[in-house]
């Protein structure tokens, strides 16, 4: 059992003014993020709900990268108490957290990064199945009516429910194996994403298209993520190859080595979150529902403050 540490010995901090500071004055965003942080809601579900795990996923990357940031900003100081030793330990961190902060926080910025592009990864290869599973079931059980539904059937009301359900689940089971193999995700973004989700029946909206520039941003940071999972942060041939931009908007050659810093990052993270919005909007599109979500405002979609 997890235990708060005991309060023994330790005064009762001075009560606050009212509505000063707490959860009485939180938003409603900055609630929900709160709630999050506290308990994942990641942790109560079966794995059904790919919108709101990935959602909830950009939420944490985003919300620990701030945290971390933070962390590394109050090891920064000007003066250093206690004994030589401890003096001196401080020293380090704060020089450290200065390079860090010089760097524009790189390393922490490509560790997100990389998360976000993976993140994306992930809710179009489970959209497939997903999609798959609920035609599947929807014409399984137009089958079953008809069946039970036809004049000559009257062996369906004798079988009891289980009966039924093994029934049902052998018609799933049987139309869902008729459904052919999604082709798997390869290549540079964004077609990378385009080619999976427009054979499942989510092609771009009618009168949309991803803009130029987010699709380039997109095959920037594909060849990217490729040097910082497969290559220790180098850029190699492959890499160049994949995405000629990187030697001519980046001005980046064989063998060295990225820098992402906080500009770099805003784009990068704005574009893949444009993606995640899209493949939502383009879900929703199915029902006749308009998230609002507009493509051409893409440079903007990034966290506040990043």
């Amino acid at each position: 059992m997890n235990e708060s540490p005991g309060a023994e010995g330790i005064p009762e901090a001075a009560p606050l003014a009212s509505n000063a500071v707490g959860e009485g004055r939180l938003g409603d965003y900055a609630r929900r993020q709160l709630n999050a942080a506290r308990v994942d809601p990641r942790l109560e579900r079966d794995g059904t709900a790919i919108l709101a795990d990935y959602f909830d996923y950009v939420d944490q990357a985003e919300r620990v990268r701030v945290f971390a940031i933070g962390g590394i900003e109050s090891m920064i100081r000007d003066g250093f108490d206690g004994d030589d030793d401890e003096a001196q330990a401080a020293w380090e961190r704060s020089e450290m957290a200065k390079a860090d902060r010089a760097s524009g926080h790189s390393f922490l910025n490509g560790v997100v990064l990389v998360g976000l592009f993976g993140n994306l990864d992930s809710l179009v290869e489970r959209l497939g199945p997903t999609v798959r599973d609920y035609s599947a079931t929807v014409l399984a059980d137009r089958i079953l009516t008809r069946l039970r539904d036809f004049e000559h059937s009257a062996a369906w009301p004798s079988l009891d429910e289980e009966a039924r359900e093994s029934i049902r689940k052998a018609a799933i089971s049987t139309v869902s194996d008729q459904v052919p193999d999604f082709p798997r995700l390869y290549g540079s973004a964004p077609e990378r994403w385009e080619r999976v989700l427009t054979s499942i029946g989510f092609p771009p909206r009618p009168g949309t298209s991803i803009p130029s520039d987010m699709a380039s941003t997109l095959q920037d940071f594909s060849a990217l993520r490729d040097v910082l999972v497969h290559r220790a942060g180098r850029v190699d041939k492959s890499a160049l190859k994949k995405s000629p931009g990187l030697a001519t908007r980046h001005h980046y050659s064989t063998g060295d080595f990225i820098q992402i810093g906080r500009s770099e990052y805003r784009r990068y993270s704005a574009a893949l979150r444009s993606v995640g919005a899209e493949v939502e909007a383009r879900i929703y599109a199915r029902s006749g529902v308009d998230t609002g979500f507009d493509l051409a405002d893409w440079q903007w979609n990034h966290y506040v403050g990043s």
